[in-house]
């Protein structure tokens, strides 16, 4: 007993949250910080290039249509930013990526001016990557610019409402922050535009308003949904007794709680409102009860877990043997156990049923297994006053026990007994609710968050879930994808040796995919699905490129073959009567770069496999603190294995209650316990060119704290020393240090991507054609040298890292620096129309020249061959990285069109002296031929020079 309490109280956040929550002050800032350091920045126009891919989604949590403008749509995403079409759908272009976070809870617009939009930051689904905003931004211009009008401590907002007839007055919902109490929650009224704020409902630190609905008869009554909710890195509370309806007559002034008919209590969850325009009378709820439910009807099956659980010997061996043996493949018993070995074990006392039940411990199956009512539908038809649950029994298939992601319920605009309610599946009533039918389709995502109706053709709907945008013109019949926009959530990211090389990747709520590193972001046709799920971490064989290691959840991992499609589990299981293994939601997997049979996975204990992950052997002791039944989120797992690439045998281990390892063969040696405590260690780099060197990044996201913690170690990690230099605070999910340079260190963050090139005493941020979003995973592809960047919003991201070779201190203090560009092998084509270029011009053949300014301005430009000028012009540069493109072409005025030959004594001499300069394209202009073309760049009297080789080709 004593035992157990100090374990509840070593994990009730008080006692192990050493760490605590960021003032919104100092969040915004850094964020102030960021944008003067990226001001400063030498890397200039340095470009990534987006890979896409856009087919699978991502995750909405807000829609906007205009019955005025019916091609004409705002959506917002939960980490990648606000996007608007106005083409019903056809391009998308994002409107929030100049903001301090473009994670989004709601949006509204003026209903008088659709310039006029709010968006509030942080999302409103309360998951493992929900991430914090800063409060609530106004742009007056369609999205060109944007103000921050304030609470900024709110972190997660929930819903918006403008005034129909003043839109100086709006309701903004709060929920406050996730991982830590607060009292920037509820809801709240501004009568003047966002200038000024008054909090008008509150209930305490731990709840918030989830949702505010407005009668469109009487704007002065409002309805408020209180939730209560709170989040640790090893517990989620979804319920309280701070969840419940308050209704108010005169604008917010003052608020009563309506209880007649709702459920009340501990079990109280999450709120959804729809008023139906049809009669504002009527008020339909969707509320989620994680009260405890039994069926009454007895489960027809013979054998189940729950079954199972209250089974005695006897009763259990009296089961055919076919019932046992599927249920034994079903939930994954090693292949060992077999019906006659668990007979004889039963009958010899060497086993009992409750070993059976014990090891069917999975974190997956504990988040469908729970038997709770889940969401269910009320309706009022007294304007809140008293309730009604609309259906006798609970829908099945539908939230199961994580109905805190949903809140998702619209009532038809027309017809007072339609309406529709959405959680895994989307479900329509057209009877009030006592019945429902599944609208889903196989086009169609599933977690269902976000529904807009045309209030003039209701038949006309525009859905968003976990994959996207979905539109149906005929009431949900049919539907139609429009993803266009590369906003994958990604959480992992692996590469394999082709040629061209592909990318791999795994997605939240989207699985896995893979591409290729030549596709563009606006073409998806190069990018191919895995498999489902939470897509967890990627590890591709090289010697064929074809095997692949992926997989879900809770270490749910496949051996799959791409060529055969061939899939086989290697899921390790622990032995009967052993405790359960514990698995990150995000297991860590990494394929051993000494030998790619040998594979490690991370538990609560490193997992090895000789055999390509056949068989599986623990290689450490539980390398956590051990927290058994502290919580109902697996926890006490860990996050983060990395290989030495110097010496087989040589692995780090991080763990998400912060603990840090090493081994170097046999036995493993905490490090850094001073640096982890009450951290989540979020990545672990193994330097490429020092063997003892080995880098980690710590994160206080699941506290709310929003620091920087990033450090080094030359020393196998018995000493480490601080990496943060001049950065900002920003949580830290991942480090890479460049194989090139080693002094080059590339740093995600859940703000963006930050650089140094002197080993971390200055980063500099860089977003060159990629947003500020989280980077979640980064890995550089040897024979390339290209970064891979994985962002939890916006897809994945390319980087050429050749500006890393000359892109020093002394490069830059030379005023102009250019580096010296590849020979280019001279091409006919040059100028000449070629499919699928003929609709859009020339072939887009050209060199890519990069340079160095010290400072911005006008440099000039003049190339020359044999003396003589063939081009000339100027350019704009930025300080640090600039690119100079030439196509090739020359100035016949310059290059002069011909050159008499001089009488030559010999036909061979004859023939080594040119007529012309240049080459005459199909399109009529001139182009440089075979030489050699001195390139000059200067800027005052200051000048670099050097030289092109273009050789002969085709």
């Amino acid at each position: 007993m004593l035992l157990q309490l100090c374990l509840a109280l070593l994990f009730s956040g008080e006692l192990r949250q050493t760490t605590t929550p960021t003032p919104a002050e100092a969040r915004l800032a850094s964020y102030e910080k960021r944008q003067e350091l990226a001001e400063a920045s030498p890397l200039g126009a340095w470009p990534f290039r987006s890979v896409g891919p856009r087919i699978m989604g991502a995750r909405i949590v807000d829609i906007i249509g205009f019955s005025d403008k019916p091609e004409t749509y705002l959506a917002a995403y939960a980490s990648g930013g606000l996007w608007r079409t106005t083409n019903s759908g056809t391009t998308w272009e994002p409107l929030f990526d100049d903001t301090p976070s473009i994670t989004i809870g709601a949006i509204a617009v003026n209903p008088n001016d659709p310039n006029e939009i709010w968006v509030g930051t942080g999302e409103h689904n309360s998951s493992r990557s929900s991430y914090a905003g800063t409060g609530i931004h106004l742009t007056r211009d369609g999205g060109r610019t944007w103000t921050n009008m304030g609470l900024h401590d709110s972190h997660h907002i929930s819903r918006i409402i403008v005034h129909p007839a003043d839109p100086n007055t709006l309701y903004v919902a709060v929920i406050g922050h996730l991982y830590s109490t607060n009292e920037e929650r509820g809801l709240f009224r501004s009568r003047d535009k966002g200038k000024t704020w008054k909090k008008i409902l509150y209930i305490d630190e731990k709840t918030g308003v989830i949702d505010v609905e407005m009668d469109p008869t009487d704007p002065k009554r409002l309805y408020a949904a209180a939730w209560q909710r709170h989040r640790l890195a090893w517990d989620f509370t979804e319920a309280g007794e701070g969840s419940g309806l308050y209704i108010s007559e005169d604008g917010g002034d003052s608020w009563k709680e309506q209880v007649t008919g709702l459920p009340k209590g501990e079990h109280m969850g999450r709120i959804g409102l729809s008023i139906s325009k049809a009669n504002p009378s009527v008020i339909y709820a969707c509320v989620d009860n994680q009260g405890t439910y039994t069926s009454p009807e007895p489960d027809p099956r013979p054998l189940t877990k729950k079954k199972l659980a209250t089974m005695d010997k006897e009763a259990f061996l009296a089961l055919d043997d076919k019932v046992i043996s599927d249920f034994l493949r079903q939930n994954e018993y090693h292949r060992d156990i077999t019906v006659e070995r668990l007979r004889e074990q039963l009958m010899a006392g060497q086993l009992e049923v409750a070993d059976l039940h014990g090891y069917l411990y999975d974190g997956n199956s504990a988040l469908f297994d729970r038997e709770v009512y889940g969401v269910e539908v009320y309706r009022s038809n007294d304007r809140g006053l008293s309730w009604t649950k609309t259906h006798e029994k609970p829908i099945p298939d539908f939230a199961w026990s994580y109905g805190y992601y949903f809140g998702l319920i619209e009532a038809d605009p027309v017809d007072v007994n339609t309406f529709y309610v959405g959680a895994v599946p989307l479900l329509k009533s057209t009877d009030g609710g006592k019945t429902f039918t599944n609208i889903m389709r196989s086009n169609v995502h599933v977690d269902h968050h976000a529904l807009w109706i045309d209030p003039k053709k209701p038949n006309h709907l525009v859905l968003g879930n976990d994959g996207g945008i979905n539109m149906s013109w005929d009431a949900g019949r049919e539907w139609q994808r429009f993803n266009y926009q590369a906003v994958g959530q990604f959480y992992t990211v692996a590469y394999d040796m082709a040629t061209p090389y592909n990318i791999y990747g795994g997605l939240q709520d989207n699985g896995v995919w893979f591409g290729s590193s030549s596709a563009q972001g606006r073409y998806d046709d190069q990018w191919n699905h895995m498999h489902s799920g939470d897509g967890a971490f990627v590890q591709v064989d090289p010697r064929d490129n074809t095997t692949v290691y992926s997989g879900y959840q809770f270490g749910h991992y496949y051996r799959t073959n791409r060529q055969t499609g061939e899939r086989i589990t290697i899921f390790p299981r622990h032995q009967l009567k052993e405790k359960p293994l514990r698995y990150n939601w995000m297991t860590p997997l990494v394929l051993s770069s000494h030998h790619p049979d040998i594979l490690y996975m991370g538990a609560n204990r490193v997992l090895r496999s000789m055999d390509m992950g056949e068989t599986w052997e623990p290689i450490s002791d539980d390398l956590t603190t051990d927290p058994q039944g502290v919580g109902d989120v697996p926890f006490g797992t860990l996050t983060c294995l990395r290989e030495s690439p110097h010496t087989f045998g040589t692995l780090y281990a991080g763990s998400d209650d912060g603990r840090l390892w090493v081994t170097r063969g046999t036995t493993w040696t905490e490090i850094g316990a001073d640096m982890t405590q009450g951290l989540w260690v979020s990545s672990i780099e193994t330097s490429p060119h020092e063997e003892g060197g080995v880098f980690v990044t710590l994160t206080g996201y699941r506290n709310d704290d929003f620091k920087t913690y990033v450090f080094a170690s030359d020393d196998f990690g018995a000493t480490w020393r601080d990496m943060r230099g001049n950065l900002p605070d920003e949580p830290c999910n991942v480090i890479r240090q460049d194989p090139k340079n080693d002094k080059v260190f590339y740093l995600g963050t859940d703000v963006g991507f930050w650089i140094t090139f002197d080993g971390g005493n200055n980063w500099y941020p860089h977003h060159q054609d990629m947003p500020k979003v989280p980077v979640y995973a980064m890995e550089i592809h040897p024979r390339e040298h290209e970064l891979i960047v994985a962002t939890h919003g916006r897809s994945i991201f390319v980087l050429d890292l050749e500006p890393t070779q000359f892109l020093t201190e002394d490069n830059l203090a030379k005023g102009l620096f250019v580096h010296d560009p590849p020979p280019i092998p001279f091409s006919r084509g040059w100028g000449q129309k070629m499919w699928p270029w003929d609709y859009a011009g020339e072939k887009p053949d050209h060199l890519t020249l990069t340079f160095l300014a010290s400072e911005p301005g006008t440099v000039g430009v003049v190339i020359t061959r044999d003396g003589e000028k063939v081009h000339e012009r100027e350019v704009q540069a930025t300080r640090g990285i600039n690119y100079l493109d030439w196509d090739f072409q020359v100035t016949p005025q310059q290059a002069g069109k011909t050159t008499k030959r001089k009488k030559k004594k010999s036909k061979k001499a004859a023939a080594d002296q040119p007529d012309v300069h240049f080459h005459v394209g199909a399109n009529g202009s001139s182009y440089a031929i075979a030489g050699e073309y001195k390139i000059e760049l200067r800027r005052g009297d200051e000048a670099t020079f050097t030289t092109l080789v273009i050789t002969p080709g085709s």
